[in-house]
C-alpha cells in the first residue's frame, strides 16, 4: 500500500510536456494537460552534472515522469484559457530537474518531484 503522502496533491497545474526540438533547437511542446501537484515556491540553488550552479524558483511533487525543458503553470486548465493564455509568460516555469524516490525495497517509485525556474529568469 502506498504511503498516504503519495496521494496528497492538493493543487493542479497545467503541463506542456517537451516533445522534442525544432531545427533551430527551440523546444516543441505538446498540447497542455492538467495534472495534480504539490507546489512549493522556494529560491534555491541546484547543480548540473557538470557542477555548474543553477538557480531554482521552487519544486513540485508530481504524479508522472516529466521531461526536462517541459513547462508548468500553477492553476487549472480552464483558468489558463480564461486568463493565463492572454499573457503566455505569466507564471510559467520551466522544469530544470527531475527526481524519483524508490520505495524501501527498490521495486517501485514512491514519489516523483521536479525543480523549476520561472520562464525567462535566472532564478
Amino acid at each position: 500500500m502506498p504511503a498516504a503522502e503519495d496521494d496528497f496533491f492538493p493543487q493542479v497545474a497545467v503541463l506542456w510536456m517537451q516533445a522534442g526540438h525544432d531545427k533551430f533547437g527551440m523546444p516543441i511542446l505538446a498540447p497542455p494537460v492538467e495534472i495534480p501537484v504539490q507546489w512549493t515556491l522556494k529560491a534555491a540553488v541546484q547543480y548540473t552534472p557538470q557542477g555548474t550552479p543553477e538557480g531554482v524558483s521552487g519544486s513540485a511533487r508530481v504524479d508522472r515522469r516529466i521531461k526536462l525543458g517541459s513547462e508548468l503553470w500553477l492553476g487549472a486548465l480552464s483558468d489558463w484559457y480564461g486568463s493565463g493564455s492572454s499573457d503566455p509568460e505569466s507564471g510559467v516555469v520551466v522544469v530544470s530537474g527531475y527526481s524519483e524516490q524508490l520505495d524501501l525495497k527498490g521495486h517501485g517509485v514512491m514519489s516523483r518531484s521536479v525543480t523549476f525556474a520561472f520562464k525567462g529568469s535566472n532564478a
